[in-house]
């Protein structure tokens, strides 16, 4: 997937209700759940976009960021974090949209 593609795949879910946010992982792609998963892991392993908004997200989401990372855990696990009730993908959405965007414009 292209940064651009992805960039617009993130908007659509900012935009998204956390029902339809939840309906849309239901029912997402294996190309969509490995997009995702790449932007995790870019999290995790990127230490050159730390900041005090990205440290915030680490303290209270990181274990769920670190189980989307990870290629080895489960799709069905995976897919059941993103479409939790109270889930960190309102959370992680800006950060990582922000970070696509500051690559893309480099």
């Amino acid at each position: 997937m292209s940064p651009e593609e992805f960039l617009s795949l993130l908007e659509a879910l900012q935009l998204m209700s956390p029902r339809q946010r939840r309906g849309f992982f239901t029912l997402a792609t294996a190309k969509q759940m490995r997009t995702l998963e790449e932007a995790c892991y870019n999290l995790v392993k990127n230490s050159k976009f730390k900041s005090k908004e990205l440290n915030a997200l680490a303290k209270t989401h990181g274990n769920s960021i670190k189980v989307l990372a990870d290629r080895n855990k489960p799709k069905a696990l995976k897919r059941k974090l993103l479409i939790q009730k109270g889930g960190f993908l309102g959370a992680v959405l800006p950060v990582i949209a922000s970070i696509v965007m500051s690559l893309i414009s480099r």
